[in-house]
């Protein structure tokens, strides 16, 4: 399963976005003079005069198959990358290998906070993506703040699962599922102030995946992981798929 579709792509965007278009499943966007492109879908000739339209570009979460496509008619270079695939049929969480993920889950539980299905205010984003950018991007993340930003401004998360999770006024944590796509669904943007709240991370994802499964979900594409991040999305039961970022020219 990929992570991109026509709702995933969007996390992609940031307040430089420009060009936005959306053809065939096919998904493109300027920022400054770069050309950018992701797609769905496997790729066929009846795309090369799309893709010579938008040549060079940077292309983005790109199967094996596709890279192969574009190596037959364009120049390409391309860096390998990991998606964590994981199976939300049980979330039971028992046995000694989720033995963290329940303490993160028992410890948490014990907090009073509330669930909401979408910000009460985008000020309420603001705050808490400026403290993760201060806090918290050193460990895990790159600062795609911006992004995550610009998407819950633009609305993006409409007809998307989303859980906000507020104690008292504050938000401190949010997570944004795609749609159910044929039993799958792509994790699109999550943060958590954890280091506030023990276990929030894991807590905050659990809630968003029994909900997912109340909607037929099976299976999440965490999308991309390395580092820490990497360590934290294989903590649940899951398989892994490689995917490709790079560049195309003629």
């Amino acid at each position: 399963m990929t992570f991109i579709n026509s709702h995933s792509y969007k996390c992609l965007l940031g307040p430089q976005a420009k060009n936005i278009l959306e053809q065939s499943e096919i998904y493109t966007w300027q920022v400054g003079q770069k050309q950018h492109l992701t797609t769905s879908r496997p790729l066929t000739t009846s795309d090369l005069p799309l893709l010579n339209s938008i040549c060079p570009s940077n292309f983005h979460y790109f199967s094996e198959s596709n890279v192969n496509f574009l190596k037959e008619h364009f120049q390409v270079k391309r860096v390998k990358n990991l998606s964590i695939i994981i199976d939300i049929n049980n979330l039971t969480f028992s046995g000694n290998q989720f033995k963290s993920i329940r303490h993160c889950l028992n410890k948490c539980s014990k907090n009073d906070l509330m669930l909401e299905s979408n910000f009460r205010s985008l000020d309420d984003i603001k705050k808490l993506i400026n403290e993760w950018s201060e806090l918290y991007t050193d460990k895990y993340f790159r600062d795609f703040s911006g992004k995550n930003l610009f998407f819950y401004k633009n609305d993006f998360h409409r007809d998307c699962l989303n859980l906000f999770a507020y104690q008292g006024i504050n938000l401190v944590g949010f997570g944004t599922l795609t749609p159910n796509i044929n039993g799958e669904s792509s994790y699109v943007i999550g943060k958590a102030l954890y280091k506030r709240i023990y276990g929030l991370s894991e807590w905050l994802d659990v809630q968003l995946y029994q909900r997912a499964q109340t909607l037929g979900i099976k299976k999440v594409n965490l999308g991309q992981a390395s580092k820490g991040l990497l360590s934290y999305k294989s903590q649940f039961s899951h398989t892994e798929e490689r995917h490709f970022d790079g560049n195309l020219a003629i």
